[in-house]
C-alpha cells in the first residue's frame, strides 16, 4: 500500500487529479453549508416537465444526499483510481480520475441548480 501511494505522490499529474477532485467536492460541501437550512418547510428537490406537478418537494434533509452522494463517489472513485494505478497502467487510471472529475462538475451544476431552486421556494 506505501508503494502506491510513494508511486502516486511522485506523479504530479494523476495527484492533481485527485485534487481537483477534492476541490470539486469541497465546493459542493460549501454549497450545501451555504444553502441548505433546517426548517419544517418542504423544499423542491426535483423538476419534471411530466406530470401534474412540475416541482416535487421532500423534507429539508433530503438535500444532504446530493452532498452525501458527492463524498461517496470522490472516495469509491479514488480508491478504484488507485487500485487500476496498481494493476493495470498509468494512463487508464488518469482517464478514469478525468472520468470522476467531469462527474463532479456535473454534480456541482446540479447541485447549486437545485439548492437555487430550493432557496426561492
Amino acid at each position: 500500500m506505501n508503494d502506491i501511494f510513494k508511486s502516486v505522490l511522485r506523479d504530479r499529474v494523476y495527484l492533481s487529479t485527485v485534487v481537483i477532485s477534492a476541490l470539486l467536492v469541497f465546493v459542493v460541501l460549501i454549497l450545501g453549508a451555504i444553502n441548505i437550512r433546517p426548517s419544517e418547510l418542504q423544499v423542491p428537490v426535483r423538476f419534471s416537465s411530466f406530470g401534474i406537478t412540475k416541482f416535487y418537494t421532500e423534507q429539508w434533509f433530503y438535500q444532504f444526499s446530493f452532498i452525501v452522494f458527492s463524498v461517496g463517489l470522490l472516495v469509491v472513485h479514488t480508491l478504484i483510481g488507485l487500485k487500476i494505478y496498481k494493476n493495470k497502467d498509468r494512463l487508464f487510471a488518469l482517464t478514469f480520475q478525468w472520468l470522476t472529475i467531469a462527474i463532479l462538475v456535473i454534480a456541482v451544476i446540479t447541485v447549486a441548480a437545485i439548492l437555487r431552486v430550493a432557496d426561492f421556494a
